[in-house]
């Protein structure tokens, strides 16, 4: 294959992956199936994952390397910087991730971002509640998390 092939189909490939219009979130598609048709909503994350948790740290796209390796268990991946990062934790096990690139000036559809203060955050299944703020977009909505302290 000549290199020009090559090039072309990369740059087709990435066009393909950015002008996509959805998040991969499954946090934001329970939280868009939990609020549906209603602006703001109250939402107990323990309750609409389908998977067993009993921690959740979320990584703000501040957070540095050392921030993020410091509360994962010893050799778990990292792959990039300035992403926004959700762990789901099952005796300190990960049991579900989720990392989006921010796009600010056009966030994805079902995107989940959440307040808070500092770089990270953890809550338990216990203090997982939240209130959720849904904002319009073109093709759908993305999701401001408060969380109820």
């Amino acid at each position: 294959m000549s290199k020009q092939f090559v090039l072309l189909v990369s740059i087709i490939i990435y066009l393909c992956l950015s002008c996509s219009h959805s998040s991969k979130s499954l946090i934001g598609g329970l939280i868009e199936d939990k609020c549906s048709n209603i602006d703001s909503c109250f939402v107990i994350l323990s309750d609409i994952t389908p998977f067993e948790w009993d921690s959740m740290t979320v990584f703000d796209i501040n957070a540095t390397r050392e921030d993020v390796l410091s509360k994962l268990p010893l050799g778990s991946p990292y792959s990039i910087d300035n992403v926004f990062r959700i762990y789901f934790f099952h005796d300190g096990i990960i049991v579900h991730h989720e990392f989006e690139i921010p796009q600010w000036d056009r966030p994805l559809k079902n995107t989940v971002f959440f307040q808070m203060i500092g770089n990270y955050k953890t809550w338990t299944i216990k203090n997982s509640h939240f209130y959720v703020g849904r904002k319009k977009l073109k093709n759908g909505y993305y999701f401001i998390l408060s969380p109820k302290e």
